[in-house]
């Protein structure tokens, strides 16, 4: 069960504590009702289980993307390279519209999402379950296709900046 009690933590101090943990970038992609693609960089994404495959996002509920997934039961994940630093900015703009240019999609006929080019894999997924929490709505979905990309390095992020393994 929730608390409901508020908590002592400082907002800023969570943020900064947060970005201590490392992790690779990763943009959401979907499509309009005309099949126009977007994209929205993620911060939590995660494997939840092999039978059935899943994984999990978390979506704010403000955004248009989160309208667009909760819609169309469908939702793509694409795991950045290290050289896909311009799209994960273009994504993680706030309010901006998250139009995907055509160059930066691959044409993979099996994968109902829009899969970006400068992607190390791309997991195609159905909406499996949602759950609110907080201001962001959990989003698992069920991998019904997966293909991969790029064998470059992977983008990362840490303490607020992008990294490149060493």
């Amino acid at each position: 069960m929730a608390s409901t009690a508020s908590s002592t933590v400082d907002v800023r101090d969570f943020k900064r504590a947060m970005s201590r943990f490392a992790s690779g970038v990763n943009v959401l992609t979907v499509a309009d009702e005309a099949d126009h693609p977007y994209g929205m960089t993620l911060s939590a994404f995660c494997s939840v289980s092999l039978d059935p495959l899943l994984v999990l996002v978390c979506v704010n509920r403000k955004t248009r993307t989160h309208d667009l997934v909760l819609r169309h039961g469908r939702f793509g994940v694409s795991v950045l390279s290290r050289g896909a630093i311009d799209v994960s900015h273009y994504c993680a703009e706030p309010g901006a519209d998250k139009h995907l240019p055509a160059e930066w999609l691959d044409d993979i006929p099996q994968s109902r999402t829009p899969v970006l080019r400068d992607s190390l894999v791309h997991a195609d997924c159905a909406v499996y379950a949602t759950q609110r929490a907080g201001t962001h709505t959990i989003v698992v979905g069920r991998v019904e296709h997966i293909s991969f990309g790029s064998e470059e390095d992977p983008l990362l992020y840490y303490r607020g900046t992008y990294r490149r393994l060493a």
